[in-house]
């Protein structure tokens, strides 16, 4: 029988996800929650109101959820639907902290020594101005700690700049609940990329043409999948690493969680298996056994 699958997410890359489901064999319906104008089979759900997708989930019963949407990973979507006994393509709340928190992330690298630019955490806006005094002029990079609509990032020159950069996140709150912690940290030059990946919380699937998908780049996606799994929070889904390619080597700016993730545009046209095998091979943990090798030039 042929499976129904429910994509969580509004985006065009969501709707890339759906369209690419749709070519599956495997496939007789895709829905999408909330979907956007040209997604088809949409169900009015906010992605983030997880009572409300669980619910329409136990009474419809789709073969596989795949959640689209970070917003909806962070606040806990995964968790809700196992809790229901719900398939679900995702990672847990606590793993998607890697994507979902700047300070989580940045502290994980630290721990598993996975370069990334030297930071600061900071909780309160005086304690960050008053480091920034004594650090003087220099150009820093200052995230907000959570997800934000805008990305929540300034890039400054001056201590005069950072400052009000801190002032805007930790004061104003000009992103909300998403700036009340942030993550001041050195800024590093050199050409910037993607690698990503699917992962079974043990075994990785590195996605060709991802624009760093060379072998001295995998490394980081696979200490990342060793990294949460040896915390108790096995990592099952597609992670990107956003990377600075230095003269020094490669460094970790970021990690995103999500299918909304606009280079998923890009890769899914390069899979040569059907979507569907991948997720499947993810879920039972038998990725290792499966190659999501792209198509011949």
């Amino acid at each position: 029988m042929k499976q129904h699958i429910l994509v969580v997410g509004s985006g065009q890359s969501e709707q890339a996800v759906a369209t690419r489901l749709r070519l599956s064999p495997r496939v007789g319906k895709v829905s999408v929650v909330p979907g956007n104008g040209s997604t088809v089979n949409n169900i009015p759900i906010a992605a983030t109101d997880i009572e409300g997708l669980v619910r329409w989930a136990v009474e419809h019963k789709p073969d596989v959820t795949v959640i689209g949407s970070a917003q909806a990973l962070a606040a806990g979507v995964v968790d809700a639907f196992k809790a229901a006994g719900l398939c679900v393509f995702g990672p847990t709340k606590a793993a998607a902290q890697i994507g979902s928190s700047r300070v989580f992330a940045k502290q994980f690298m630290q721990r598993h020594h996975i370069p990334t630019a030297p930071f600061e955490v900071f909780d309160t806006a005086r304690a960050a101005i008053g480091y920034l005094l004594t650090e003087g002029d220099q150009k820093l990079v200052i995230r907000a700690d959570g997800l934000t609509v805008d990305n929540g990032v300034y890039v400054t020159d001056c201590a005069h700049d950072a400052e009000k950069a801190v002032r805007d996140l930790m004061v104003n709150r000009v992103v909300g609940e998403a700036g009340a912690r942030i993550v001041i940290e050195q800024c590093l030059e050199g050409q910037e990329s993607t690698i990503a990946a699917f992962s079974d919380g043990r075994h990785m699937a590195i996605i060709p043409g991802s624009s760093a998908d060379s072998g001295s780049n995998t490394g980081v996606i696979q200490a990342t999948i060793d990294g949460l799994r040896g915390e108790g929070v096995p990592f099952t889904g597609i992670l990107f690493a956003r990377l600075i390619l230095t003269p020094d080597g490669s460094s970790v700016v970021a990690y995103n969680v999500g299918l909304d993730d606009p280079e998923t545009d890009i890769i899914l046209p390069l899979l040569t298996m059907d979507l569907v095998d991948i997720f499947d091979a993810c879920l039972s943990g038998t990725l290792d056994k499966v190659h999501s090798s792209s198509t011949s030039p």
